[in-house]
């Protein structure tokens, strides 16, 4: 990295010339921490990204196993937000589900989404 490179310069230049050494190499160390602090944090982050990955595939595997390889194929869900009358969340509804019968219950409230006719 040659964030690092430039602070092992700044550190020999400081050294050549110590005039305001001690408030300089007070900023270098503090500057070498926050670059090791950063550097576990990007660690830290491909750890995860590598995990989460892992389980997007498990879950694959399992969408596979419960309802069959056509059920990857099919991505074809559609959501419509609406906004529930009683509580005024926002509520996602399967497109399908609009066009079913009854009514549709608030998952916040309970309250009726839609109220239809049967």
């Amino acid at each position: 990295m040659s964030f690092k490179k430039d602070i092992k310069d700044l550190q020999k230049q400081v050294d050549k010339n110590p005039a305001d050494a001690e408030t300089v190499k007070a900023l270098v160390a503090l500057v070498v921490k926050l670059a090791e602090k950063v550097d576990g944090l990007d660690e830290d982050i491909e750890e995860i990204v590598e995990a989460i990955d892992e389980m997007y595939e498990d879950l694959e595997d399992i969408e596979a196993a419960v309802f069959g390889e056509d059920a990857l194929a099919e991505d074809d869900h559609e959501f419509v937000e609406l906004t529930c009358p009683a509580c005024k969340k926002p509520v996602l509804v399967d497109y399908e589900t609009l066009h079913d019968e009854g009514a549709i219950p608030c998952p916040h409230c309970k309250g009726a989404l839609i109220q239809k006719d049967m």
